[in-house]
């Protein structure tokens, strides 16, 4: 993972354009996105989207999160933490079904 990536930066830099501050309040890197599929509660299986975002080093030690999208729209996601294995774990899978 790059750690050049610096959000509290580049969400300044975008902010102190020439034509004004563009309205940036946070700033995340999309590190990677995945498509699966998972076995619901009730058996039936379900199309996934998984993101796995960056705050970057600038912003601490909670710095990812991860966010699950499934097919019916439903969308769950973890804290920030300090590990993407973490926010991994702890998205609260179960609230998809």
């Amino acid at each position: 993972m790059a750690e050049h990536w610096d959000a509290p930066k580049v969400q300044k830099n975008l902010n102190d354009q020439p034509n004004g501050s563009i309205g940036i309040t946070e700033l995340w890197r999309v590190v990677d996105t995945y498509f699966g599929h998972r076995k619901r509660s009730d058996g039936s299986m379900q199309e996934i989207t998984v993101q796995l975002l960056d705050r970057g080093p600038g912003n601490g030690p909670l710095r990812f999160l991860c966010r699950v999208t499934g097919d019916d729209g439903k969308s769950v996601r973890s804290n920030l933490e300090d590990s993407i294995e973490t926010a991994l774990i702890i998205s609260g899978w179960s609230y998809l079904g």
